[in-house]
């Protein structure tokens, strides 16, 4: 099944700069010139669409299931599995006692160095440093006022842990963006992270032989 990161992207494969600009601001750039900045345009309108963190708590379906290990297969972890978060308190507790210097940590770090070094083939370090400022700053917008919806909904008042949400997922935004950037599609391991998002719930992260989601 085609991913809706692909299916947007695909929804305008001729993006020139007028309609660039609908999602891009200001920024004036023909992506005829740059064929592998043309997906991001799609992909800022998928970010809009996302369900972020609708559905916190729920039990992980057939879909969530299937995502997570489609995840963590090609991040090189096929021992690894979903494992259900009830609630803030225990996603606080997981955050806590994660290691972020963990093995599965270091794969993504090294996904994204490699995805980095393959879009400076295509793109200049300024264009694409300012693509990716801009994907982070609308990434950013979305997610953080659905974050602290969430939180409303569940009466939490942490400040840090809304942020450290909204930030897992802003980070996962750029690097599906700078993926994209590199030519890649929905089978990258950073893309199929982002798939669960797209269930309205939250990877927080691989811990032992579990993919921890909220």
């Amino acid at each position: 099944m085609t991913s809706d990161i692909i299916k947007v992207a695909q929804e305008s494969p001729s993006i020139t700069k007028s309609s660039a600009n609908d999602d891009m601001a200001d920024m004036d750039i023909s992506l005829e010139d740059y064929p592998s900045l043309q997906g991001i345009s799609g992909f800022l309108r998928l970010i809009e669409r996302t369900p972020w963190f609708r559905y916190l708590g729920e039990p992980l379906d057939e879909e969530v299931v299937s995502k997570a290990r489609l995840y963590t297969d090609l991040l090189g972890f096929p021992d690894v599995w979903p494992a259900e978060v009830e609630d803030w308190a225990e996603a606080a507790s997981v955050l806590e006692a994660n290691d972020f210097n963990n093995p599965a940590w270091e794969a993504e770090e090294q996904l994204f160095a490699g995805v980095t070094a393959t879009a400076l083939e295509f793109v200049e370090e300024d264009l694409l440093s300012m693509v990716m400022s801009y994907v982070q700053q609308k990434a950013g917008e979305i997610i953080g006022d659905a974050a602290w919806d969430a939180a409303r909904r569940w009466g939490i008042e942490d400040e840090a842990l809304i942020n450290a949400a909204a930030g897992s997922a802003i980070q996962c935004c750029y690097q599906v963006a700078m993926a994209l950037a590199a030519g890649e599609d929905e089978a990258h391991p950073l893309a199929r992270k982002f798939q669960i998002y797209e269930t309205g719930q939250w990877p927080i992260a691989i811990s032992g032989n579990s993919l921890n989601i909220f």
